[in-house]
């Protein structure tokens, strides 16, 4: 590690220091990873994860939740509750057993039927999984784990020393990302 508390490692970079250091680090290497083929997704993600001069060890906990558990799903935008589509199923299973009545194919109506009752279901589910997750990760995982960042592109991880200070790795697993990242810092020394 050299004084400014840099330091290549395996698969990328890692730096220590206090939160305004860790933080202005945080932004650098979004800066440097924007230039490369990181995804537009994979940057937006880290920039709401990583953190701030001013963020407390509960905000870090706080995002490194969010960002850890099952992100929101269209089929929840999708529902309109419980209560409307059970009704809206109904009213499609009365108009397919008419068409049935008529000898006439149902299929539509069936199909709409199915789709507004499962909707609910399915939304509830995510949401109720998404809850327990969330209850996991903050009172089990940030407790013995540095809080983390992940995506198939990078990786980072912060840990909050005893002595005070920050450290943060940053891991990318494509080498000429890897070696275009650790270039932009070695020349920083």
């Amino acid at each position: 590690m050299n004084d400014k508390g840099l330091k290549e490692t395996n698969s990328g970079v890692k730096k220590k220091g206090d939160i305004e250091e860790i933080a202005g680090f945080a932004r650098e290497v979004e800066d440097a990873l924007e230039k490369e083929d990181v995804s537009e997704e994979s940057i937006k993600k880290f920039d709401d994860w990583r953190p701030r001069e001013d963020d407390s060890v509960n905000e870090i906990e706080r995002k490194t939740v969010k960002a850890a558990s099952i992100t929101e799903k269209s089929i929840e935008k999708e529902t309109n509750g419980l209560k409307k589509d059970m009704g809206k199923a109904g009213f499609e299973a009365v108009a397919a057993s008419k068409k049935v009545v008529k000898k006439q194919s149902p299929e539509p109506e069936l199909k709409e039927a199915s789709k507004s009752f499962f909707r609910p279901i399915f939304a509830g589910s995510i949401k109720s999984a998404r809850v327990l997750e969330e209850k996991i990760y903050s009172k089990v995982m940030t407790k013995f784990n540095p809080y983390f960042f992940d995506t198939a592109e990078f990786s980072a991880d912060l840990r909050c020393e005893k002595d005070g200070s920050y450290s943060m790795d940053v891991n990318v697993p494509d080498e000429k990302q890897r070696n275009t990242l650790k270039g932009q810092f070695s020349g920083n020394n």
